[in-house]
């Protein structure tokens, strides 16, 4: 995956879908691999990439306190036995 500005007209890999795709994605109401799998988006490329870019992106806990006090009761005992760093094994398409 290139990061030099040159690398700009020739990518790895492309993703195309709609935006109100991308938004139901954004919002949980679809996963990528449907849309993928009904052919919603369409990937153009190499499509390790997109399992290297899943490799290192952490799914984000939305009741994660940012500051503190701003979360109370069983979201809080929840988030006290999490493991922080654990994260779910990313699911690997197109291998």
């Amino acid at each position: 995956m290139g990061s030099q500005r040159d690398d700009l007209n020739d990518p790895d890999l492309t993703i195309m879908m709609n935006r109100s795709d991308l938004n139901a994605m954004m919002a949980a109401q679809a996963d990528l691999n449907g849309m993928i799998s009904s052919g919603k988006v369409r990937l153009d490329g190499n499509v390790k990439v997109l399992a290297d870019l899943r490799s290192v992106v952490v799914e984000f806990n939305p009741v994660f306190q940012i500051m503190p006090g701003t979360v109370t009761g069983q979201a809080i005992a929840d988030n006290a036995q999490a493991d922080p760093f654990e994260q779910p094994e990313p699911e690997l398409i197109g291998e």
